[in-house]
């Protein structure tokens, strides 16, 4: 049934696509868990890259949120922009809570006027100062995690342990079991996305087959799951041709939350900083 929640409404400002969606679960998380009366929409944006799947694939119909916005690539016209701001004005939010990654100082100006233009008044996270801005450097000499830095910047707290609970419907368990259920490589496989939305992030068809012939030469009766989009479906599977074990190819079969329950039981992950590879951890 639908969850009426009779507190405040808030708008949830987060761009990007599966990884951006995904480092945003803790600090969703810790907004629902302080605030479990008030209503929470998101509004995001279709990703600039048209392989990358859109942040509705992860959030929408699932309770960490109760409503999804999306502009569409770059903001859209200007006819479309007010079409959104009308949207989010009709259901008059009265906070926007700032979960993306900074933008630009004229951009981020640029934001706040529409955010005003859409009639909210109160802001939480806008990155307007440095301490919002920029990454903590950690003890062990690295920078804080973007997962980190979202949920500080919400909870104005420096140690603020990270929630990472995600409610999945036992029908997606289900779908994903089938999947699987009758191929051969199931109990001991790997699971491998070849693609990036960012071309300097590829691999390489070279690269690619000197790591397959690593790994045959390893255990060549391991199982393969090739994961991504359907523009990555042939060329996965000319790399994988000549794997001497079990290969499964559901690039573009499987939407992101199947693609990550079919990849629970892999071995490890193979693969760049992609949306697989978000989904895997």
């Amino acid at each position: 049934g639908v969850c009426i929640r009779m507190g405040n409404k808030i708008l949830v400002y987060r761009r990007g696509s599966i990884g951006d969606a995904i480092v945003s679960i803790p600090a969703l998380n810790y907004l629902r868990g302080n605030n479990p009366h008030d209503e929470f929409r998101i509004l995001t944006n279709q990703p600039v890259m048209e392989r990358a799947a859109p942040l509705e694939t992860i959030f929408g119909d699932n309770p960490i949120c109760d409503g999804i916005f999306t502009m569409n690539r770059g903001g859209g016209s200007y006819s479309e922009l007010r079409d959104i701001r009308d949207k989010i004005r009709n259901w008059s939010p009265s906070r926007l809570v700032y979960l993306s990654e900074p933008s630009s100082s004229l951009k981020l100006i640029r934001e706040y006027v529409f955010f005003r233009s859409c009639g909210i008044h109160r802001f939480t996270a806008l990155p307007i100062g440095g301490k919002l801005r920029t990454y903590r450097k950690m003890a062990n000499m690295r920078w804080e995690p973007e997962y980190e830095r979202l949920l500080r910047a919400v909870s104005n707290e420096t140690n603020c342990t990270a929630d990472w609970k995600y409610e999945i419907n036992p029908k997606n368990y289900e779908q994903a079991a089938n999947i699987i259920s009758s191929w051969t490589g199931k109990e001991l496989y790997i699971a491998l996305s070849i693609g990036a939305k960012l071309p300097d992030k590829d691999w390489g068809d070279k690269n690619w087959d000197l790591s397959l012939k690593r790994l045959a030469s390893i255990n060549s009766s391991l199982g393969i799951m090739a994961i991504g989009s359907v523009e990555e479906r042939e060329r996965s599977a000319t790399l994988l041709a000549n794997w001497p074990g079990p290969v499964i190819n559901l690039c573009g079969q499987t939407p992101p939350l199947i693609s990550a329950l079919v990849m629970k039981d892999a071995e490890f992950y193979l693969g760049h900083d992609s949306g697989p590879m978000h989904l895997a951890a």
